[in-house]
Formats: structure tokens, C-alpha cells, sequence
């Protein structure tokens, strides 16, 4: 079979007409072959190794081994030189026949593309979550080390709090441990610094919480300290640092199976959208976080309500700037968290 095309060299702007040939081999198999007669070259086999989409009315380009590429003279790719194509190019033909859909079976489709994605987006959070609980502890731990190793090379500097206060602040860290323990007997609290990051606290994968010096000489108030541990000490516990882990790396398989591991474009824009979909996953568990440090806070006799001051903080501090909350953020604004605490019992 001959199949027409135009041929743009490598490193080149002359273009050429030429000929894909398809051949039966001895063996049976069907050989590709490109022959360029304006050059006189004779034919030679080819292999291709990408090809573009025939999207919009545009003529598919295939990339063959030598780099160049060549153009075919029509829309649609011919039967014949389906198999000679990389796999990724059956993502693209699907859509090519889309394309090809009137607008009511066009209609029809869409809905069904949308239930399908709406039914996965609601599958992620279970399926996530059970195959976190297969997880070995040591996987998370070594997660949380090497996470705590790669903020301690760019961000994180020493902590040079003194030393009474870190040991009243690991007393309350402590006392806050042993009202779960089978969940936090091996949670440890690091102590670090990070004025690029200012006053904050983080609890990683591994039951690792890091309290910053800034968080500490921002809140000026051991009660408020401890509601900020309590906070932390909750993600630790629900495991949302993993959690969240997991469900990521699920997106990020989802994407990479839909789109391809080769097209690094439309990978970043799956990745963009899959940080807009765990970001209320991310603000789910700050509430979940917030109420079970407010539980923890009541067990010790504090003020389960603390919490709320260093919203009130922050709030001054940014003049309104800083509330966090909406489509696009990880955290819950202050209003809302406000509100969650207040259907306490």
C-alpha cells in the first residue's frame, strides 16, 4: 500500500513530497518504508515514533527515528498504518472521531464523559484511603524523614528557642500524647526555624510535627501553643498527611493513564487540576483537624475553643488579607472554621 505525504527534514525548512509504503515482509509482518523520490532516495524502513493529533480540521504530523517529520495530506489516518503508530495515538484517534459526532450524539457523550469523571472524583477519596491503610508504618516513616530532610536543606534552620521552653512546651506535647496513645506513641515534635516561612507548625508523614520558633513567639500564649499542637497532633492521628499522599498519587495515575506519560503538556494542566481537586480535600481535613484538637483541648482542661484566637491573630495581623478560604486554597477560611467549631457539643 502507498500512502502520500510531504516530508520536512530535520533542521530543515525544505519540504518534499514522498511516499509511506507498507510492505509484507517474508515473515508475515508488515514493514514500513519511506521513499522520497524528488531526492532520489531510495526507499528505506522507518519507524515512527510520534505522531500529533488530528484535532480541528488538521493534518496528523508523524515524527519518525531520524526526526523528521512528516505531514499527511489528509485528516484522517488510513487503517492500513494504524498499527505502525505509538500507543499513545489511540488516545488522539478517539478523540478525532469525537470530533466527528453531530452536536446532539456530541450532547450525549459529554454527559457520559462528565458522569464517568464525577463518579471517579467521588471513587478517589474511599479507594485512597483503604489502600492507605495497607501503608507500612516504615514506608511512612521514611516518607516523613526524607520530607523533613528536604525542608531542613532549603527552608528550615535550627531552632534556637531556649531551652525551658521547649521543655514546658514537650511537657504539653506529652500530656496531649497520652490522651491517644495506641495513635501517638511514636508521634515526636521537631523543633525548627524558617523566618521565609514565619510563624508556623506542620505535621508531616511518619507522626513527624514541626513547630516553628516564629509560631511560638507569634502565639506568646502556651495555651494557644497547645491548641496549635492539639491541631497538629489530629492530622497526625487521621492520618491526613498520608492521606492526602495517597490520594494524589492516585490523581496522578488517573491523569497519566487518560493522558499519557508523553505529553508533558497536558500532564501539567491534570496536575494543575488535580491540585484543585485535593485542595478540598486538603480544607475537609483542617476542619476535621480543628475539631479533634478542640476535643483533645477539653480532655486537658484548656479551652477547646483556643484555636479561634490565633485565627483573631492572624486576622490582625494581615488586616483582612490573609483569611484564607475559596475555590483555589488548601485551608477553610477563618469564618468557616469558626463556624465548624462552634457545633462543638
Amino acid at each position: 500500500m502507498q500512502i502520500s505525504v510531504t516530508i520536512n527534514f530535520k533542521n530543515s525548512t525544505k519540504r518534499s513530497k514522498g511516499s509511506l509504503l507498507i510492505k509484507e515482509s517474508e515473515d508475515k509482518q508488515k514493514k514500513l518504508y519511506l521513499e522520497v523520490p524528488d531526492d532520489g532516495m531510495k526507499p528505506y524502513p522507518i519507524k515512527i515514533v510520534h505522531a500529533s493529533a488530528p484535532l480541528a480540521g488538521t493534518n496528523p504530523r508523524l515524527t519518525i527515528e531520524d526526526g523528521n517529520i512528516l505531514h499527511l495530506l489528509t485528516d484522517t489516518i488510513p487503517d492500513a498504518l494504524i498499527d505502525h503508530l505509538p500507543a499513545s495515538m489511540s488516545r488522539w484517534q478517539a478523540l478525532h472521531r469525537f470530533e466527528q459526532v453531530g452536536l446532539k450524539g456530541m450532547f450525549v457523550v459529554m454527559l457520559l464523559i462528565v458522569g464517568i469523571l464525577y463518579g471517579f472524583r467521588l471513587s478517589i477519596e474511599p479507594i485512597a484511603d483503604f489502600a492507605t491503610k495497607f501503608i507500612p508504618p516504615e514506608y511512612e516513616q521514611a516518607i516523613g524523614k526524607a520530607t523533613l530532610s528536604q525542608l531542613d536543606l532549603f527552608l528550615f534552620k535550627t531552632s534556637t528557642l531556649e531551652s525551658d521552653s521547649k521543655q514546658r512546651i514537650e511537657e504539653i506535647f506529652i500530656n496531649l500524647k497520652a490522651l491517644d496513645p495506641d495513635k501517638t506513641v511514636s508521634t515526636q515534635l521537631v523543633f525548627r526555624s524558617s523566618p521565609a516561612i514565619g510563624p508556623n507548625a506542620f505535621a508531616l508523614p511518619g507522626n513527624i510535627i514541626v513547630l516553628l520558633d516564629e509560631m511560638v513567639e507569634f502565639a506568646d500564649d502556651e495555651d494557644l501553643i497547645a491548641a496549635i499542637m492539639a491541631h497538629e497532633l489530629a492530622h497526625v492521628t487521621k492520618r491526613h498527611a498520608m492521606r492526602y499522599i495517597t490520594r494524589s498519587s492516585l490523581l496522578a495515575v488517573a491523569a497519566a493513564i487518560i493522558f499519557g506519560a508523553d505529553d508533558s503538556l497536558i500532564e501539567e494542566f491534570a496536575s494543575m487540576g488535580s491540585g484543585l481537586a485535593l485542595a478540598k480535600y486538603s480544607r475537609k481535613f483542617e476542619l476535621e483537624a480543628d475539631q479533634q484538637g478542640a476535643e483533645y483541648m477539653q480532655r486537658l482542661g484548656l479551652d477547646a475553643y483556643k484555636i479561634s484566637k490565633l485565627f483573631d491573630m492572624i486576622e490582625a495581623e494581615c488586616e483582612g488579607a490573609c483569611d484564607g478560604g475559596g475555590f483555589f486554597t488548601s485551608h477553610p477560611s477563618f469564618a468557616e472554621r469558626r463556624s465548624n467549631l462552634s457545633n462543638l457539643e
